[in-house]
C-alpha cells in the first residue's frame, strides 16, 4: 500500500471546494473583464439595460459609471471568495478533528483534550496544530499570511468590509513582506500579486487574484496537516476511515451504486478517494481482522447493497 500521495476524507471534501472555488474567481473575473468593455461601448446594449434598471433582481445603478461599477464588483468577489476560501479551512479542521476522534475512540485513547465541535471553531491555528500533535512549524511560512487573510475574513464578516488597524498593521508588517518574499514560486515564476494600500476605516480593495491566493494559502496549510494525520494514522487508520465513509457513515459523501463484495467498496475509496495506490483486497481483509470489524462491515454492506442482489 503505497501512501505517498494519500489524503485523508476530510481534505479530499476540501479539495473539490478548493478547486470549484478557484475556477468560479477566475471565471467570474475573465467575465468583467470581457463584460465590461462591451456594456460601455454599446448605448443600447441590453446588458447595460439590465444594470440600470430598478427592478429585481438587478437592483439599480446610481450613476453611469460603468467602469466603477465593475470595479466594485471585483472588489464584492474578492470579499465573498476569501470568506468562502477560509470557511471552507475551517469545515476542514472540524472534520479533520472528528476524524481524529473517531480513530483514536476506535483504538481506545480517547477523545481529543479541548474544545469539541462547533466550539473547535474558535480554536487558533496553532492551538489546533497542539490539540492533533501537529507541529506548527510545518508551515510557519505562511502564518503571517494565514493571519492576514484570516483578519481580512473577519473585517469582511464584521466591519461590513472595512479595514481595521489590526489588518493594516499586518499588512505592513516586516512578517508578511518576508513571507511575500519567501513564497515558494512556481514553474513559471509567477510572482505574488501587488497588495493595495491599507488605511484603518476604509474600505478592502482587494482584487479576484488575492482571493485565489488566500484559497492557495489554505490548501498549502490543509496539505501540510493533512500529510501529518496519514503518516500518523497508518495503513489501518486510512483502511478505517474507508470503512466508515464508505459503507457506516450516515452520510456517504460518495454513495457507490453498486458493488459484490465490501472489499470493492472500501478499495474504490482507498484508491479514487484517498488517492492510496496499490492498496489490495488482501490488505483490506487484513486490515479488517486487525481493527476487529468484521461484523460491523458485512453489517452495513448489506444494510447498502444486499437487496441489489437478492433474487
Amino acid at each position: 500500500m503505497d501512501m505517498l500521495k494519500a489524503c485523508t476524507e476530510p481534505f479530499s471534501r476540501f479539495y473539490r471546494t478548493h478547486e470549484a472555488l478557484n475556477d468560479v474567481v477566475k471565471l467570474s473575473a475573465l467575465s468583467f473583464k470581457i463584460a465590461e468593455p462591451v456594456v460601455s461601448n454599446e448605448k443600447e446594449h441590453p446588458t447595460k439595460g439590465m444594470l440600470k434598471r430598478p427592478v429585481e433582481p438587478w437592483g439599480f445603478v446610481w450613476s453611469d459609471d460603468i467602469p466603477a461599477t465593475f470595479s466594485e464588483a471585483e472588489f464584492s468577489l474578492a470579499r465573498m471568495s476569501i470568506v468562502q476560501a477560509y470557511g471552507s479551512f475551517e469545515n476542514y479542521l472540524t472534520l479533520t478533528r472528528g476524524e481524529v476522534d473517531r480513530w483514536r475512540h476506535h483504538r481506545g485513547i480517547g477523545s481529543l483534550e479541548g474544545k469539541t465541535n462547533d466550539e473547535n471553531r474558535n480554536l487558533s491555528l496553532s492551538q489546533f496544530c497542539k490539540t492533533i500533535g501537529c507541529s506548527f512549524d510545518l508551515f510557519a511560512e505562511y502564518e503571517s499570511l494565514f493571519e492576514f487573510f484570516q483578519e481580512c475574513r473577519n473585517c469582511i464578516v464584521h466591519r461590513e468590509s472595512y479595514a481595521n488597524k489590526r489588518l493594516v498593521e499586518l499588512a505592513d508588517s516586516e512578517e508578511m513582506a518576508k513571507c511575500n518574499n519567501n513564497w515558494p514560486f512556481s514553474q513559471s515564476n509567477t510572482l505574488l500579486p501587488d497588495w493595495p494600500v491599507f488605511r484603518a476605516d476604509e474600505i478592502i480593495a482587494l482584487q479576484p487574484k488575492h482571493a485565489i491566493l488566500a484559497a492557495a494559502v489554505y490548501y498549502k496549510i490543509a496539505k501540510c496537516i493533512d500529510t501529518f494525520i496519514v503518516s500518523s494514522f497508518g495503513p489501518e487508520g486510512m483502511i478505517f476511515m474507508a470503512i466508515h465513509h464508505s459503507l457506516c457513515a450516515d452520510d456517504h459523501p460518495s454513495r457507490l451504486s453498486s458493488h459484490t463484495s465490501y472489499e470493492s467498496a472500501i478499495l474504490k475509496f482507498l484508491t479514487n478517494r484517498y488517492r492510496v495506490k496499490d492498496a489490495t483486497r488482501h490488505e483490506i481483509n487484513v486490515g479488517i481482522t486487525e481493527l476487529d470489524l468484521h461484523k460491523k462491515v458485512r453489517t452495513c454492506f448489506n444494510s447498502l447493497y444486499w437487496n441489489k442482489y437478492k433474487v
